[in-house]
């Protein structure tokens, strides 16, 4: 689960499909499905198959790691302590 204090989050699908979950909303998305996730608002991007999901992200302003931050389990964890990385593919 993450969210991001000032970022605006718009996403569209560019192949496979997965979940988007919000609160207690569950909703599968499909290629060329959009959509937006305001600041503040908690949610997560679920792939629960072996193929890929592609998404495409625009975030206003740009992402910033002390915007972000990430739920795992009772701990928020600020995006600035977060590692992620990039496969090329």
């Amino acid at each position: 689960v993450e969210f991001h204090k000032r970022n605006k989050h718009s996403y569209i699908v560019t192949s496979g499909q997965g979940i988007l979950v919000m609160g207690d909303k569950r909703q599968e998305m499909k290629e060329r499905d959009k959509f937006t996730i305001e600041p503040g608002t908690k949610f997560q991007l679920i792939n629960p198959t072996a193929d890929r999901w592609e998404l495409r992200l625009k975030t206003q302003p740009g992402w910033r790691p002390e915007d972000a931050f990430y739920v795992v389990g009772d701990r928020t964890i600020p995006g600035a302590d977060v590692y992620f990385g990039i496969h090329l593919g």
